[in-house]
């Protein structure tokens, strides 16, 4: 997938995976898959994930799918919504 190659995209994912981490970092103990949302969170603000493969996943989102396909920009609200939805799936 050409776009996940792009730094800058994988930038923008970053950042909001970054934002959801400190976000998981401060949710109530008894959120349903705390435990691996924290161990995903730590990996994400240590900088060990690889943001190709959250890039690839950003893309398989129908809303940037279709921006991709018809070459319109990718609000950062589409990017940081699919991180976030896709957070318990990354942490698995």
């Amino acid at each position: 997938m050409a776009k996940a190659d792009e730094i800058d995209f994988q930038k923008r994912c970053q950042f909001f995976l970054v934002k959801a981490a400190i976000a998981v970092m401060n949710e109530n103990g008894a959120t349903v898959n705390n435990a691996d949302r924290i161990i995903y969170a730590q990996k994400v603000l240590s900088g060990t994930v690889v943001l190709y493969e959250i890039a690839v996943s950003v893309t398989t989102n129908g809303t940037i799918e279709a921006n991709i396909n018809t070459d319109t920009n990718i609000p950062d609200a589409d990017i940081e919504f699919t991180i976030n939805s896709m957070f318990d799936a990354f942490a698995g």
